[in-house]
């Protein structure tokens, strides 16, 4: 997968991405894969800022693996891309290269993370009672946070799984990281993808202040 950059010198740009029929990516019933041709493995780049939320039965339309990104010096621009396969994938890892032309963006400020799907406990803020599954947290460890049905087992630092989902806690009581000594990894963790599913990924890149204008 490529990413292209265009840096502006004095103004800052939106975040633009190309992707075909947005539209279909909606999360309807005939969203589902189960109800289309099967998808193709590869890579499918998608908006950021989208009110289509992916999950790992979302069916997605074929596009390109060109991501092109417009920024100015000290901007933060994101980028995301979905990885779909028709076979199981165990242990995938991941590597980033820096970003080279006029201006160079090390490695080092380039930040993928994986977009964990999970449980939330409804629709609305005070709605409890109708799980859905939400895809919105960004992890370097993808089994830091465990699906079991509609609860949530998070893994603590000494690898142990512990139910958080509907633990009660005292009103006058915040947990603290003794109570839940849990911590995400400071890389990208191999990754396993189950057959006929997707993972979505999400990039952070920070353009450098000393940043001239050109293309990446």
């Amino acid at each position: 997968m490529l990413i292209g950059m265009i840096v502006a010198g004095s103004r800052f740009d939106d975040v633009t991405q190309w992707f075909s029929n947005s539209k279909n990516n909606r999360r309807t019933p005939n969203n589902d894969i189960s109800t289309r041709a099967p998808m193709a493995t590869g890579i499918y780049i998608i908006p950021t800022i989208t009110d289509n939320q992916i999950l790992p039965n979302s069916y997605l339309n074929a596009t390109n693996n060109n991501i092109t990104l417009k920024g100015s010096p000290s901007e933060y621009l994101s980028a995301s891309f979905v990885v779909h396969t028709i076979d199981d994938i165990t242990g995938m890892t991941t590597s980033i290269g820096d970003l080279t032309g006029p201006t160079t963006i090390d490695k080092s400020a380039i930040n993928l993370r994986v977009v964990k799907v999970w449980y939330q406990a409804g629709v609305d803020i005070s709605d409890t009672t109708h799980k859905q599954l939400t895809p919105e947290l960004l992890l370097k460890d993808d089994s830091l946070v465990q699906i079991l049905g509609t609860d949530k087992l998070y893994k603590f630092t000494d690898g142990t799984l512990h139910l958080i989902s509907g633990t009660a806690q005292p009103q006058d009581k915040t947990p603290t990281i003794t109570d839940f000594p849990i911590q995400d990894a400071g890389i990208l963790q191999p990754i396993s993808i189950p057959a006929g599913t997707n993972k979505q990924f999400w990039v952070t890149i920070k353009i450098p202040n000393t940043a001239v204008p050109g293309i990446l």
